[in-house]
């Protein structure tokens, strides 16, 4: 009855975890895009009105128009990255696999799926294997950045400061701007999801 209890505790304790992540993945995508447009309207940082425009998948409230500046489903999968690499950074116990597998594993393969079936809905068929492969190619980009936050916004030694990087880059913003932008937004979400106590509690029970 122990073991049934402590599994059962895992697996409410990791779903919470999947609720959460892609919560925040779609938060960050839809916050992103409403920073961006604001900037459009303003005509900053080079953007304007005519600016090529993608249909809006995300939102916070009512969406205010139909389509956005930045592609949403690009911001989606470089957020699930990053938080992807963090679970994988801090689940990771020398000489012991058991915590990341448990964690990293059904979590990435699950809201890679969601994702998948997102696209799909889009008109954009992929299998959830194929993002699942493409999503952690993109994590790994941030696996020799030997901190997570570093010291500053412009330490360029921490994992975040890569990932906006990298996100800014592929949806095609490169302006330091945008990945100021982007930055915050990360810290953001990943102050939300708590993901060291969260795997913390994971590993009591697992």
């Amino acid at each position: 009855m122990y073991s049934l209890d402590r599994k059962a505790q895992f697996e409410k304790l990791l779903r919470e975890l999947k609720i959460n992540v892609i919560g925040q993945v779609n938060g960050f995508a839809a916050t992103v895009a409403d920073e961006i447009d604001g900037f459009a309207a303003r005509k900053l940082f080079g953007l304007n009105s005519e600016t090529h425009s993608f249909a809006r998948l995300f939102s916070i409230g009512p969406p205010k128009k139909s389509t956005t500046h930045v592609n949403q489903m690009m911001l989606c999968i470089g957020a699930l990255s990053f938080f992807w690499h963090v679970i994988d950074r801090l689940s990771f116990r020398p000489n012991n696999e058991a915590l990341r597998a448990a964690v990293l594993d059904p979590t990435a393969i699950s809201l890679s799926e969601l994702l998948a079936d997102m696209l799909n809905k889009q008109g954009m068929p992929i299998a959830g294997a194929e993002l699942l492969r493409g999503i952690q190619k993109l994590s790994l980009r941030y696996a020799a950045a030997p901190t997570l936050l570093g010291t500053s916004v412009q330490d360029k030694n921490s994992a975040v400061w890569l990932a906006a990087h990298a996100i800014a880059k592929d949806v095609g913003y490169t302006k330091e701007r945008f990945a100021l932008l982007i930055h915050n937004q990360l810290l953001v979400g990943l102050t939300a999801l708590d993901l060291a106590n969260r795997i913390r509690a994971l590993e009591a029970v697992l």
